[in-house]
């Protein structure tokens, strides 16, 4: 019998459906090797994931929630600030499997370790619920500096499931923590960035008769507030790698930056503070004394994306991680939903390659990274910080036929892990499942294989 005709056509077949390394081209040679999703129980609640980052001394993938132990999660317990130590090899070989199948805790739980990161009382204001981790880098072999937002922060330390009683202001601020979760020291910005005022919630839970989770908010409102707003402040920090510098970034624009702002001219830029740690990390309490601020301007999402007149967008940074003294990766997450709905009704996130080296002038232009719009920019009197130029390295949209549930997760943290053989990087993104979410999805850890020279600026 003759093999010829179909046979080889297959055997091809086969191969593609059956070969244990499935890789997914993207744009720019980006490669989607895959995504392993991670569970979660009671004992081990891997909820609320915030940032992440490798730590090639142990070769593992440290995952940051944003638990405040002030807010009760979906266990209905008030779920502690801390971070999970996951083994590289739990959720991708060396050759870049990824391994997809399974459950996480049924698969390799015993193989991780939950570290809580504990109040401290002799630190100024690091009590419960005002901890509030976001983003985190390593500050030494020791210790992780991480940036809290403090926006769940509760002046009397009186928790309810009904009301609430947030505190005066909100401060964020950095702290430093050693690997084992022992809260070493506090370090707080410049006063222009804190907001001062009062914020009041009170929830009728839906067991009263005709009342169905009805809830009432009062924020105060003074036109000459200024600092970062709440639950919008310093998402994420990062390391530039060669030097003792730190970058801290706002989620999104502060209130001196958003007063007057034309939207017309793009998003509110979010600030960013370069500073040193040299100093500070010897000490218990400092100021940030930042030596530059930059504005870091979000691309605009595209009008066929949405309907002005019923659709609300919602912009802001996740997270960021230094690559070398004067470049870094920052995720900017787009959300669109409906007026009337809390919930989105599609998501992207997307990656840029930032240079400090290679600064724009002040301006409220928006650019999507590309050469043509990074020419037509126009200088403004108005924004008196640089911009920064960004190129962008890959979008979630370019894979949702492949990965469709880049449609709705929500893309939290990003960084690098060990590089490939052939010279390629391997660029990680987590998911927050939401730690408090009627039902979570299970975390995401998504792999991608991308060509190194891609995280160079043109």
């Amino acid at each position: 019998m003759s093999r010829k005709g179909p046979w080889p056509l297959s055997l091809f077949l086969l191969f593609a459906l059956f070969s244990p390394k499935v890789i997914f081209a993207g744009q720019n040679g980006v490669m989607l090797l895959g995504s392993k999703k991670l569970d979660y129980s009671e004992d081990l609640p891997i909820l609320g994931i915030s940032s992440i980052r490798y730590d090639k001394n142990y070769r593992r993938y440290i995952l940051l929630s944003d638990d405040t132990g002030a807010v009760p999660n979906y266990y209905n317990k008030n779920g502690q600030s801390r971070y999970y130590l996951i083994p590289e090899k739990t959720l991708i070989t060396r050759k870049g499997i990824v391994k997809s199948k399974g459950t996480f805790l049924r698969s390799s739980g015993r193989k991780v370790r939950e570290v809580v990161i504990e109040p401290n009382d002799s630190i100024f204001w690091t009590t419960h619920g005002h901890i509030d981790t976001e983003g985190f880098d390593f500050l030494d072999d020791n210790s992780f500096l991480i940036a809290s937002e403090q926006s769940a922060t509760y002046l009397f330390n009186r928790v309810s499931p009904w009301i609430r009683f947030p505190g005066w202001n909100v401060h964020s601020a950095l702290l430093q923590v050693a690997r084992d979760g022992t809260l070493l020291g506090a370090y707080h910005y410049p006063s222009e960035f804190s907001n001062i005022g009062w914020r009041f919630d009170w929830k009728i839970p839906h067991w009263v008769p005709g009342i169905g989770d009805t809830a009432f908010n009062w924020h105060s409102e003074d036109p000459d507030r200024k600092g970062v707003k709440r639950n919008r402040g310093f998402e994420t920090v990062t390391h530039l790698p060669g030097t003792s510098d730190y970058l801290a970034i706002t989620e999104q624009g502060i209130l001196q930056d958003e007063k007057n702002w034309d939207h017309d001219k793009g998003p509110v830029p979010s600030r960013v503070l370069r500073f040193s740690m040299a100093e500070a990390k010897n000490l218990v309490s400092a100021r940030v004394k930042p030596e530059i601020q930059y504005h870091y301007q979000p691309t605009a999402v595209p009008a066929d994306l949405y309907d002005p007149q019923t659709d609300v967008v919602v912009q802001s940074i996740s997270d960021a991680q230094g690559i070398n003294d004067h470049q870094f990766l920052i995720i900017e997450k787009n959300y669109i939903k409906k007026a009337d709905r809390k919930t989105a009704n599609y998501s992207y996130a997307e990656v840029y390659l930032v240079d400090l080296n290679n600064l724009l002038p002040p301006t409220q232009g928006n650019s999507d990274g590309s050469e043509e719009d990074r020419n037509t920019l126009q200088e403004s009197a108005e924004t008196p910080l640089p911009l920064l130029d960004k190129k962008r390295i890959l979008s979630t949209r370019n894979f949702e036929k492949t990965f469709p549930d880049f449609k709705r997760i929500n893309i939290e943290g990003v960084t690098l892990g060990p590089d490939g053989d052939d010279g390629t990087k391997l660029l990680v993104l987590v998911s927050d499942n939401g730690a408090n979410a009627p039902k979570p999805r299970s975390t995401d850890v998504i792999f991608f294989k991308v060509p190194d020279k891609l995280l160079k600026m043109q």
